[in-house]
């Protein structure tokens, strides 16, 4: 069975940065299973406004989601592989990393707004 996948305008890879407009693929269960680029139009994907931050499971402590939204945009020629590595070093730690929204979002400031919510993807 195939998990849900999402793009938004922004990814967010604590630790390295934010990425432009990639698609999260995640297993039934939830978990990340793939990180994309978002090259056009794609059957099952998902648009969702705001930013998707790939967490640990156990990064939930507000204080570090707050934490990384410190974090620079990655540049469009280096994205690849900034995400390629990434994951490589996630899955190296056997961490199972789950994906939340963020929305509404301050994409001048790279920062949550008043009223931002975090909504747990699936």
């Amino acid at each position: 069975m195939r998990g849900s996948m999402y793009a938004s305008h922004y990814t967010l890879l604590p630790g390295a940065g934010y990425v432009r407009q990639q698609v999260v693929a995640l297993t039934p269960e939830g978990v990340v299973d793939r990180v994309f680029p978002l090259t056009g139009e794609i059957e099952g994907v998902e648009w969702r406004p705001g930013i998707i931050a790939l967490l640990p499971e156990s990064g939930s402590d507000e204080e570090y989601v707050r934490g990384c939204f410190d974090a620079p945009v990655i540049p469009a020629e280096e994205a690849s592989g900034r995400v390629a590595d990434w994951l490589v070093d996630v899955h190296a730690k056997g961490q199972a990393t789950r994906a939340s929204l963020y929305y509404p979002f301050d994409f001048t400031a790279m920062r949550p707004v008043g009223g931002t919510r975090r909504i747990p993807l699936r």
